[in-house]
């Protein structure tokens, strides 16, 4: 082997450890906006939970309010942090700083909730717990599913009636729709950037299946009655509008849009008041 392989091969390997190293001992347990700002700056609280799983809820409700039906709108985090050339998964999935966040900070429901991903945001000793597999081939897997179900049904508990909008960008729209799946009160469902059929989207990327996750784009009764929107970026290359695959879970009120100009990342946040008023959140 030449020196200079070898020295390329080394370079990688420390680049690896590198950012292990980083993500490891990352202090950050409380979301940020892609400002910086803290999810607390803005009136959100944290929900105190058993689980693996940070939520923070902003009641916007005024006293007369209260008994009249209302929206909580619930913001599911992506995967987090990056995957080092699309194979190294990170040793941390907490993200540095929040697109998400950006997103529900800037939302006029009554109610707001900013639900993380399993193991984001959380302490040392919660983190000693936490399964790798919940960042990577199960991050939709059924325990992963039930994990956000469990703590969306304890802040319901707390509140009056409300109907629910899930909105996620990337993997948080993955599993806000599988989320859908499963409940019988959801009135609106928004992805940004989501694969719909994980299958497709492995596949078209290149990457390993996710071999213990479950798949939007299996058939699904509940799915096909609930109003959604999905937007994809024009210039995504992370996940491409062939990641729509098989989805078919979709009513005739379900719109598709492609946003010229967009990627991944880029613009979601700045734009969200204009996406917002071209999708089923701002139906009755």
């Amino acid at each position: 082997m030449s020196p200079f392989i070898i020295r390329r091969i080394s370079f990688v390997a420390s680049l690896i450890a590198c950012l292990q190293l980083l993500s490891c001992t990352s202090t950050a347990t409380i979301p940020r906006t892609q400002d910086g700002q803290t999810i607390d700056y803005f009136g959100f609280i944290a929900v105190e939970s058993d689980t693996p799983i940070q939520a923070h809820l902003k009641i916007r409700a005024s006293k007369t309010q209260v008994g009249i039906e209302s929206d909580l709108t619930i913001y599911i985090e992506g995967d987090g942090a990056h995957w080092l050339f699309q194979m190294v998964p990170p040793s941390n999935p907490t993200p540095r700083k929040s697109l998400v966040v950006s997103l529900a900070t800037q939302d006029q429901s009554a109610f707001i909730l900013y639900l993380a991903k399993p193991c984001q945001y959380v302490d040392i000793a919660q983190f000693k717990e936490c399964d790798p597999s919940v960042w990577t081939e199960g991050r939709f897997s059924p325990d992963v599913i039930q994990l956000a179900n469990d703590v969306i049904d304890k802040v319901l508990i707390d509140l009056p009636k409300v109907r629910l909008n899930l909105v996620g960008h990337s993997g948080g729209g993955t599993l806000a729709t599988l989320l859908a799946a499963r409940r019988n009160d959801v009135r609106c469902l928004v992805t940004l950037a989501a694969p719909l059929d994980i299958a497709a989207w492995t596949r078209s990327i290149s990457v390993g299946p996710l071999r213990l996750s479950n798949n939007p784009a299996d058939p699904s009764i509940q799915l096909k009655s609930i109003r959604q929107t999905h937007f994809f970026g024009e210039n995504d290359s992370i996940v491409k509008r062939e990641s729509i695959g098989n989805y078919r879970n979709f009513t005739n009120k379900t719109d598709f849009i492609v946003v010229s100009d967009f990627d991944h990342t880029k613009a979601w946040a700045e734009q969200w008041s204009i996406l917002q008023k071209k999708s089923c959140l701002t139906l009755d």
